[in-house]
């Protein structure tokens, strides 16, 4: 569970990170 949960939330941060580049 602890790995999926990390694989979610770095996706979710990849994703929004995409989205909205932050410098």
């Amino acid at each position: 569970m602890s790995r999926y949960g990390r694989s979610s939330l770095a996706r979710l941060v990849t994703s929004k990170a995409s989205s909205v580049p932050m410098t």
